[in-house]
């Protein structure tokens, strides 16, 4: 499965094979915790910086305490 996992994060997979992991890695925690190591260490190989990782959380709930904008509608020009 990590072999699998290494093409899938090159690209190198066809869109069936892709989609199958994907499938794979929504149902298992195991699979999942592999995937974010591959990511961790690519980004320190990369030296790219580090962020939390529950960081898309974070966001996520910034985002949702954000309040809602309503926009007036546009008038049409006469």
């Amino acid at each position: 499965m990590s072999e699998q996992l290494s093409a899938l994060i090159d690209g190198e997979l066809t869109e069936a094979e892709a989609l199958r992991l994907i499938r794979a890695l929504k149902s298992n925690d195991q699979f999942r915790q592999t995937w974010n190591m591959f990511h961790l260490v690519g980004d320190a190989l990369r030296k790219a910086p580090q962020v939390s990782a529950d960081f898309s959380a974070k966001v996520a709930r910034q985002l949702a305490s954000e309040p809602t904008v309503l926009a007036p509608r546009q008038r049409k020009a006469r």
